[in-house]
């Protein structure tokens, strides 16, 4: 009997499991299938007729989506054509030039509902049509009961909808297709107001659009996402002033962004420091990041400069990492009374920032077992409150001082603060930290 219901719940469970969703273009050989889907999925007077979903598949082929997930090629489509006016007329056909783009059907197989494939297959969607940029606006009308289904996938609900389409009353929705959702997110904080911010934008641009938005928000980074399948994201990070190669806070932006708008377990991001790799485990984001195991320097004349940029009168050593920060060890008194010099920083060639550290914790109950500050004028920041990616240097580098320790804690000393919890595992330093959102909205194309 126990074996039996543990079975049951085994098979509910699966059932309920976060289904991972991508869209492929519908086939011309797919129609019948489509068709076939359609009419069950709407009654007999309002579902399109296998010429019209041929029409729309031959002439708006772009717009239209077949849903596929592991096992089932086609488990659903969603599909649109262009019209210069929101009208029933007008969106019997497809008007290449219209800035309208009208979602005629998001279908999803009867027994695959109720498992959040419609919301993903639909912000997959609108996330493919926004980042074409040939839409203004897209809309669609539903009935009353799926009106939250759109307002999730981003839909405003402009009320009752003149178009007649079978017996019962249509509202009409609309979403701003020149839009991209943004947050801004405070990583390695569980406070709002903490740790480092990063805003994030869901979706990408030109390099001049991305740079102006990096600007306005005028933050240390801003996070460019970019869909590609299933859980995998492009990802981009852009300061006021540049674009970097590795970024560990807008990266832990990133991802929280990610895991709460939908069910993910683990992300991957395409970034050109290779694939990354985010995991969500209970109030933690795991980050998995390339190991950076510093060199020393023995450039006396850096060594000089480093004295007179941080004021302090003797420096314990200097590593370079290969992000092209300096990380200074200094000890514990040192680095509470340093009096940082950022003309000075920035006369120091060819690197990206000063990383002042020391062993243990400059507060006074604190349990990390080392320090650090970072400053990268170079790069437009005068001082960053958290710095991921620098802790993928500094955990091998305190690892050799720990003992061989390979789960240690950083605190990054800076006015906002913030913990790194980092675990050094053969080639790889994984970051975890929490975030938490204090700002959303949308960026205009």
């Amino acid at each position: 009997m126990r074996q039996t219901v543990a079975a049951l719940l085994a098979c509910k469970m699966a059932a309920l499991a976060p289904v991972e969703v991508r869209l492929r273009p519908a086939l011309r050989e797919d129609v019948d299938a489509l068709y076939a889907l359609e009419a069950a999925s709407y009654p007999a007077d309002e579902a399109a007729s296998r010429e019209a979903l041929a029409y729309r598949q031959r002439e708006a082929g772009d717009f239209f989506r077949v849903v596929t997930i592991e096992g089932d090629d086609c488990a659903g489509f969603v599909c649109g054509t262009r019209c210069a006016t929101f009208e029933e007329e007008s969106m019997a056909a497809h008007d290449p030039a219209g800035s309208i783009l009208a979602i005629h059907s998001v279908v999803v197989k009867p027994a695959l509902r109720r498992r959040g494939i419609a919301l993903r297959a639909l912000r997959r969607y609108v996330h493919d049509v926004r980042r074409g940029r040939t839409c203004a606006t897209i809309a669609l009308i539903a009935k009353a009961p799926l009106l939250p289904l759109y307002r999730k996938a981003g839909f405003e609900v402009q009320g009752l909808s003149e178009i007649v389409h079978g017996r019962d009353p249509w509202f009409e929705c609309t979403l701003d297709a020149t839009a991209f959702p943004y947050e801004v997110v405070d990583s390695f904080s569980s406070v709002k107001f903490g740790g480092n911010p990063a805003a994030v934008v869901l979706g990408e641009g030109s390099e001049d659009w991305m740079k102006g938005v990096a600007a306005e928000f005028n933050l240390s980074e801003t996070a460019f996402l970019r869909f590609i399948e299933g859980s995998r994201f492009g990802l981009r990070w852009l300061t006021p002033t540049a674009e970097v190669d590795l970024c560990g806070h807008a990266t832990l932006a990133a991802a929280h962004f990610l895991f709460g708008r939908e069910a993910y377990d683990e992300l991957i991001f395409e970034t050109r420091s290779g694939d990354l790799v985010a995991t969500k485990k209970n109030d933690l984001i795991e980050l998995a990041f390339p190991r950076d195991d510093p060199m020393e320097v023995v450039d006396l004349k850096i060594k000089g400069q480093l004295l007179k940029a941080l004021s302090v009168e003797d420096i314990v050593s200097v590593h370079r990492s290969g992000q092209r920060d300096l990380l200074v060890t200094l000890t514990a008194e040192a680095f509470q009374s340093m009096n940082v010099d950022l003309a000075k920083i920035n006369e120091i060639e060819r690197i990206r920032g000063v990383v002042p550290c020391c062993a243990g914790d400059v507060r006074d109950e604190g349990q990390a077992d080392f320090s650090s500050r970072f400053f990268g004028p170079a790069v437009g920041i005068d001082e960053d409150p958290v710095t991921g990616s620098a802790h993928c240097a500094l955990a091998p580098l305190f690892m050799k001082r720990c003992g061989g320790k390979s789960r240690l804690v950083g605190y990054q000393a800076s006015a906002r603060g913030g913990e790194v919890v980092c675990d050094v595992a053969g080639p790889l330093v994984k970051l975890s930290g929490r975030a938490t959102a204090v700002m959303a909205g949308v960026v205009k194309s």
